[in-house]
């Protein structure tokens, strides 16, 4: 019965906090893309920039093998947690990032945490446009 309860009270939360920080990940930052700023993903020719924030370079790993897989963020949320094969919940939560906007910005709270990694990814794929996402994992204990 706890069990139950923990599970509904999360996803009440993951509704509302996935609003919340939705709201303030709209906005990107902009130099990353104009400056080709890059800290991960240097291995995959289809990354252009790559901004990343995540101590366990597993998961960073299969953030962006996820978005480079695809620019469809239900796909991407929901092929994160099944590649990583957690035992413990994971929240995704993403965002399609306008590229035009140069004077948006990211906004968010960077916590040295083992569990939490948040990437910023632009990708350019043969014979398509150029697209960006901006993605936070956590990982429940």
């Amino acid at each position: 019965m706890v069990n139950l309860e923990l599970k509904v009270t999360l996803m009440i939360n993951f509704e509302l906090a996935n609003k919340l920080i939705i709201k303030a990940m709209v906005k990107f930052i902009a130099h990353i893309v104009e400056q080709n700023v890059q800290n991960c993903g240097k291995n995959d020719s289809q990354v252009q920039g790559c901004y990343s924030h995540c101590l366990d370079k597993t998961i960073e790993a299969t953030v962006i093998q996820a978005t480079v897989a695809s620019n469809d963020l239900k796909v991407v949320v929901k092929q994160i947690p099944q590649l990583l094969n957690s035992t413990s919940p994971i929240v995704v939560i993403s965002a399609q990032v306008d590229l035009s906007n140069v004077n948006g910005r990211v906004s968010y709270t960077y916590y040295d945490d083992l569990n939490f990694c948040s990437v910023f990814i632009k990708i350019k794929k043969p014979a398509m446009f150029p697209y960006a996402i901006s993605i936070t994992v956590q990982q429940v204990l």
